[in-house]
């Protein structure tokens, strides 16, 4: 005989379950996505025992609770809760539940910065926060947002108007993530990650004109393309 280890029946038969829970427990996970739902199961304590009177070892089967009947439809255990994919990661899932302040600045993320990273969007929303404490812009983040030939992303003839102005919840994952950041500016949880700026420009467009005749500006931060300023005439 060789060296090797020879398994007894009983982990045998260990080892087949924990194949047929793998199997079963993967559907379950697949379908729950395909479904919109999170599934948080209650654990099951050990696998039953088994007649043939072999000791059968434990195995935590807690992941297994929600599973497939034999026609393959999900079947979430009695014990087990679903939440909506939405609430879990906080996301509103219509325009009734969003106000318009959100909204508007979440388009505004999307238009000017959805291909920057976390914090470029989030240095975008701070502009339009800190123009908000100014009286230069207006008194609400919808209004700051919407002034003329401020924002691009809102100029009509802009490439990117046709593409905000009726953005919804749940339009992608690029614009809920712009979401919330939005959600989280409107209540006051976002903090400032452009020291004060409220002035920004694409780096890939030279000096604007209010940047030449600003002689007290100071760019505070660049993010990606977008360079940020504040002390803007």
């Amino acid at each position: 005989m060789d060296g090797g280890a020879v398994m007894s029946a009983s982990e045998l038969v260990g080892v087949g379950l924990l194949g047929v829970a793998a199997f079963y427990g993967l559907k379950a996970y697949r379908q729950s996505q395909m479904n919109g739902v999170a599934v948080a199961a209650v654990p099951v304590t050990s696998a039953p025992a088994v007649s043939s009177g072999l000791s059968m070892p434990s195995f935590d089967l807690s992941w297994l609770s929600g599973a497939m009947d034999w026609t393959g439809s999900f079947v979430p255990a009695a014990n087990a809760s679903t939440t909506p994919i939405s609430e879990v990661f906080d996301m509103p899932t219509s325009t009734a539940t969003v106000s318009h302040d959100v909204l508007t600045l979440a388009r505004t993320i999307y238009g000017e910065a959805r291909s920057e990273t976390q914090a470029g969007k989030e240095a975008v929303a701070s502009v339009v926060l800190n123009r908000v404490k100014s009286p230069r812009w207006g008194s609400t983040i919808a209004t700051v947002c919407l002034q003329p030939w401020q924002f691009s992303c809102w100029n009509v003839n802009d490439p990117n108007y046709p593409v905000i102005k009726d953005l919804q919840p749940r339009s992608s994952i690029a614009f809920d993530l712009c979401l919330s950041i939005a959600k989280r500016a409107a209540s006051g949880q976002l903090r400032d990650n452009t020291n004060g700026a409220d002035h920004y420009h694409a780096n890939y467009i030279g000096s604007p004109s209010w940047l030449k005749a600003s002689p007290n500006a100071v760019m505070t931060v660049q993010y990606g393309a977008h360079k940020f300023y504040r002390g803007i005439a």
